[in-house]
Protein backbone atom coordinates (compact mmCIF):
# COMPACT_ATOMS: atom_id res chain seq x y z
CA UNK A 1 0.00 0.00 0.00
CA UNK A 2 1.12 3.25 -0.86
CA UNK A 3 0.30 6.20 1.74
CA UNK A 4 -2.68 7.26 -0.90
CA UNK A 5 -4.13 3.99 0.00
CA UNK A 6 -3.56 4.60 3.62
CA UNK A 7 -5.06 7.91 3.48
CA UNK A 8 -8.32 6.78 1.54
CA UNK A 9 -8.82 4.03 4.20
CA UNK A 10 -8.35 6.03 7.01
CA UNK A 11 -11.03 8.41 5.20
CA UNK A 12 -13.56 5.69 4.73
CA UNK A 13 -13.53 4.61 8.33
CA UNK A 14 -13.41 8.37 8.92
CA UNK A 15 -16.82 8.30 6.86
CA UNK A 16 -18.52 5.20 7.17
CA UNK A 17 -16.91 4.02 10.98
CA UNK A 18 -19.88 5.20 13.05
CA UNK A 19 -22.04 3.15 11.25
CA UNK A 20 -20.70 0.21 11.12
CA UNK A 21 -19.32 0.16 14.26
CA UNK A 22 -22.01 -2.40 15.54
CA UNK A 23 -22.26 -5.16 17.68
CA UNK A 24 -22.57 -7.05 14.33
CA UNK A 25 -19.78 -5.90 12.70
CA UNK A 26 -17.51 -6.26 16.33
CA UNK A 27 -15.32 -9.34 14.71
CA UNK A 28 -14.93 -7.43 11.28
CA UNK A 29 -13.91 -4.16 13.12
CA UNK A 30 -11.40 -6.42 15.50
CA UNK A 31 -9.65 -7.26 12.55
CA UNK A 32 -9.64 -4.17 11.26
CA UNK A 33 -8.25 -2.24 14.25
CA UNK A 34 -5.89 -4.31 14.91
CA UNK A 35 -4.52 -4.53 11.70
CA UNK A 36 -4.75 -0.92 12.08
CA UNK A 37 -2.65 -0.86 15.14
CA UNK A 38 0.61 -2.46 13.35
CA UNK A 39 0.37 -0.10 11.10
CA UNK A 40 0.69 2.89 13.73
CA UNK A 41 4.06 0.94 15.00
CA UNK A 42 5.20 0.52 11.96
CA UNK A 43 8.22 2.48 11.31
CA UNK A 44 8.64 2.05 7.51
CA UNK A 45 5.21 4.16 7.29
CA UNK A 46 5.40 8.13 7.21
CA UNK A 47 5.02 10.04 10.42
CA UNK A 48 1.70 11.35 8.95
CA UNK A 49 0.32 7.71 8.15
CA UNK A 50 1.05 6.87 11.46
CA UNK A 51 -0.41 9.68 12.80
CA UNK A 52 -3.15 9.33 11.16
CA UNK A 53 -4.41 5.95 11.77
CA UNK A 54 -3.78 7.07 15.51
CA UNK A 55 -6.43 10.05 14.88
CA UNK A 56 -8.64 7.27 13.71
CA UNK A 57 -8.21 5.13 16.42
CA UNK A 58 -8.39 8.17 18.74
CA UNK A 59 -12.13 9.29 17.36
CA UNK A 60 -13.20 5.84 17.06
CA UNK A 61 -12.42 5.69 20.89
CA UNK A 62 -14.83 8.91 21.23
CA UNK A 63 -17.74 7.45 20.02
CA UNK A 64 -16.67 8.57 16.43
CA UNK A 65 -16.67 12.38 17.04
CA UNK A 66 -13.46 13.87 15.59
CA UNK A 67 -11.56 15.90 17.98
CA UNK A 68 -12.16 19.51 15.71
CA UNK A 69 -14.89 20.50 13.92
CA UNK A 70 -14.02 19.94 10.04
CA UNK A 71 -14.20 22.75 7.92
CA UNK A 72 -16.37 22.53 4.60
CA UNK A 73 -16.14 24.90 1.86
CA UNK A 74 -19.45 27.44 1.84
CA UNK A 75 -22.06 27.61 -0.57
CA UNK A 76 -22.74 31.00 -2.27
CA UNK A 77 -25.95 30.82 -0.30
CA UNK A 78 -23.86 30.64 2.57
CA UNK A 79 -21.47 33.83 1.98
CA UNK A 80 -24.75 36.00 1.08
CA UNK A 81 -26.24 34.91 4.20
CA UNK A 82 -22.60 35.96 6.13
CA UNK A 83 -22.33 39.50 4.43
CA UNK A 84 -25.92 40.27 5.05
CA UNK A 85 -25.55 39.32 8.87
CA UNK A 86 -22.53 41.46 8.67
CA UNK A 87 -24.41 44.31 7.10
CA UNK A 88 -26.96 44.37 9.38
CA UNK A 89 -24.80 44.08 12.32
CA UNK A 90 -22.44 47.28 11.43
CA UNK A 91 -26.15 49.28 10.53
CA UNK A 92 -27.15 48.14 14.24
CA UNK A 93 -23.84 49.20 15.66
CA UNK A 94 -23.82 52.45 13.83
CA UNK A 95 -27.44 53.58 14.81
CA UNK A 96 -26.47 52.77 18.09
CA UNK A 97 -23.50 55.33 17.97
CA UNK A 98 -20.31 53.84 16.68
CA UNK A 99 -18.59 50.57 16.69
CA UNK A 100 -16.67 50.83 20.32
CA UNK A 101 -15.40 47.08 20.00
CA UNK A 102 -13.31 48.05 16.81
CA UNK A 103 -12.46 51.80 18.10
CA UNK A 104 -8.78 51.67 18.16
CA UNK A 105 -7.80 55.13 18.77
CA UNK A 106 -6.40 54.74 21.74
CA UNK A 107 -7.44 57.33 24.82
CA UNK A 108 -5.59 60.55 26.66
CA UNK A 109 -3.67 59.35 30.01
CA UNK A 110 -0.79 58.55 28.90
CA UNK A 111 1.53 60.28 32.22
CA UNK A 112 4.37 58.19 30.85
CA UNK A 113 7.87 60.06 30.32
CA UNK A 114 7.38 63.20 28.76
CA UNK A 115 3.87 63.67 29.08
CA UNK A 116 3.00 67.43 28.06
CA UNK A 117 0.91 67.11 31.54
CA UNK A 118 4.63 67.13 33.10
CA UNK A 119 6.11 69.66 31.08
CA UNK A 120 3.47 72.13 31.88
CA UNK A 121 4.33 71.23 35.65
CA UNK A 122 7.89 71.87 35.07
CA UNK A 123 7.39 75.16 33.15
CA UNK A 124 5.20 76.55 35.40
CA UNK A 125 7.87 75.52 38.57
CA UNK A 126 10.74 77.37 36.33
CA UNK A 127 8.88 80.65 36.19
CA UNK A 128 7.62 79.88 39.74
CA UNK A 129 11.92 80.03 40.69
CA UNK A 130 12.36 83.36 37.95
CA UNK A 131 10.09 84.66 39.94
CA UNK A 132 10.83 83.64 43.59
CA UNK A 133 7.59 81.80 44.66
CA UNK A 134 7.17 77.97 45.11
Amino acid sequence: MDEEDHEALVNLFTTIGKKIDKPGARDFMRVCFKKIDTFIRDQRLSSRTRFMYQDLVDVRAHNWKPRRKEEKAKTLDEIRQDAAREEAQQAQQSAQGGNYRNDNRGGGGGGGRGSSRDDHRRDDHRRDDRHGGS
